[in-house]
Parts: structure tokens; C-alpha cells; sequence
């Protein structure tokens, strides 16, 4: 009967191990959507802005006439402008996101101190002490920290 218990509890930690890539977190679905969404961003910005270049180097080649560059040139930069202000908003969105989990997170407890149970040197005459004596060899104190807690 504890075998059976023992191999279901096995295969049950097993199949949660394997299966919790495949489901992954909420949190981690959210960052990759997001990171899609800034890497098409960029993109159009950086599509505009190359446009915005062969536009430029059309005009003077005289490919382009001055009224059509003047019309191309507002409807992309307005495409640039556009891309940009989404990338602001969506990054400004993630860092106001990530700033928002910095304080969810639970506060750091104080360091936990470290009990003292071997004395390396006198606490009343500062002398070196080489194994751990009851009292110390240069002046007679007591090392016992039991003792010198209590008093």
C-alpha cells in the first residue's frame, strides 16, 4: 500500500515537472506578448524612418516632386510619430508594471544573528586565545558565554 502511494506521488511530481514549461506562467505569456508587441514597434518605426531616408534621397535625385515629397513626408512622419508614441507608452506601461511587482514583493526580514559560541578573544583584556578555554590565560575572566549573558 505505501509502494502504491509512493510510485502515484512519483508519477504526479514527475507530470507536473514536465507539464509546467508547457503551461507556463500568466506573468511570462504577459512579457512575451509585450515583447512582441515592442519588437513590431520598433519595427514600424524603423520602416518609417527608412522610408523617410529613400523619400529624402528621391527628392533629390528629382524622382519625387516637391509636393509629393512635402505630402509623403507628413503621412510618414505621422507613421514614425505614431510608432513612437506607442513604444513610449507600452514601455513606459512594463516599467510602471515592473516598478508595481518591486513592492508586491515581501520585505526583507532583518539579518538573523549570528550566535557566538566559540571565543576567539578576551572580551575584557583583548588576548588571543588559541582553543576555547573556560577563562582566559592573560587576565582570569570568565569566557563562559552563558555566564557573562546572565550578568
Amino acid at each position: 500500500m505505501a509502494y502504491t502511494i509512493a510510485a502515484l506521488l512519483m508519477v504526479i511530481g514527475v507530470a507536473l515537472f514536465v507539464a509546467a514549461p508547457l503551461v507556463g506562467g500568466v506573468r511570462q505569456q504577459r512579457r512575451r506578448a509585450v515583447n512582441r508587441e515592442l519588437a513590431r514597434l520598433e519595427g514600424e518605426h524603423a520602416q518609417a524612418l527608412q522610408a523617410l531616408r529613400e523619400l529624402e534621397f528621391d527628392r533629390e535625385m528629382a524622382k519625387v516632386s516637391e509636393e509629393d515629397c512635402q505630402e509623403l513626408r507628413r503621412a510618414l512622419e505621422s507613421k514614425a510619430l505614431a510608432a513612437m508614441a506607442a513604444l513610449d507608452k507600452l514601455q513606459g506601461e512594463t516599467r510602471t508594471a515592473a516598478a508595481a511587482a518591486v513592492l508586491r514583493r515581501p520585505a526583507v526580514s532583518r539579518p538573523v544573528r549570528r550566535v557566538v559560541t566559540q571565543v576567539n578573544v578576551c572580551p575584557d583584556c583583548g588576548a588571543r586565545l588559541k582553543s576555547n578555554p573556560k577563562f582566559c590565560i592573560a587576565c582570569g575572566s570568565s569566557l563562559d558565554l552563558k555566564e557573562r549573558a546572565s550578568s
